[in-house]
C-alpha cells in the first residue's frame, strides 16, 4: 500500500516512527544475542590482539573519528568467548555514537594492572554526569539502548568488571572513560 501525503507534519511523524521501529529491532537483536552469552564457553584468546582488530575495524567504519590507540603489553591471555569482539565493538560504537562534537576523538589502551588487564576506552564527549553514573549498568534502568548492560554482561562471565569515569577527572564535560578489567589466566 503507498500514501500519497502532501503533509509534511504527517511524513515527519512518519519518519520518527520508522526510526523508532528500527532502533526496537536493534534492541531486540542485541537481547537475543545476550541470551546465548551464558551457553558459549571460554576458550584462551589474546585481549591485545582482539582489541586491536576492534580499533582498526572501528577506525575504518568511522573515518570521521580520530581513534588512538595504545597496547602496551604483548602477551595478554585471557578465558573469554567471541562476545569479546562485541564487548569492544559496543564501547567504541558507544563512544563515537553519542559524541555530539565535530571533531570527535577517541583513545583505546590496554595495560597491565592488578591480577590482570585494564582496557581503556576514552572519548571527547558531552560525558555522563556522576548521578547518571550510579546506576548507567543498572538494568532496571536503561540509559538509551542494550549495549551497556550486555556489556556489563560479558564482562561479569569473564569475572571481569566494568567501571565508567570522567576522561578528565571531577570534569565529566570533557568526555567519559570506560575501564574494563579482565583477569589474567594463568
Amino acid at each position: 500500500m503507498k500514501l500519497d501525503v502532501q503533509d509534511s507534519s504527517f511524513t515527519k511523524q512518519l519518519g520518527h516512527i520508522s526510526n523508532a521501529a528500527d532502533n526496537c529491532a536493534k534492541i531486540i537483536a542485541k537481547v537475543l544475542t545476550t541470551e546465548e552469552l551464558l551457553d558459549t564457553p571460554l576458550e584462551l584468546r589474546s585481549l591485545g590482539s582482539i582489541l586491536k582488530d576492534c580499533t582498526e575495524e572501528a577506525s575504518v567504519k568511522y573515518s570521521d573519528t580520530k581513534i588512538g590507540y595504545d597496547i602496551a603489553i604483548s602477551s595478554s591471555l585471557v578465558l573469554a568467548d567471541d562476545f569479546l569482539e562485541s564487548l569492544f565493538d559496543s564501547l567504541i560504537e558507544n563512544a563515537i555514537k553519542h559524541n555530539t562534537f565535530t571533531e570527535k576523538c577517541v583513545w583505546i589502551s590496554l595495560s597491565n594492572r592488578e591480577d590482570g588487564y585494564e582496557a581503556r576506552i576514552a572519548d571527547n564527549g558531552e560525558g555522563i554526569p556522576d548521578e547518571k553514573k550510579k546506576w548507567l549498568f543498572d538494568i532496571q534502568r536503561r540509559h538509551g539502548g542494550m549495549g551497556l548492560h550486555q556489556s556489563k554482561q560479558i564482562v561479569s562471565k569473564y569475572g571481569g568488571r566494568i567501571e565508567v569515569y570522567d576522561r578528565v577527572p571531577m570534569d565529566h564535560h570533557l568526555g567519559s572513560e570506560f575501564r574494563i578489567w579482565f583477569p589474567r589466566k594463568r
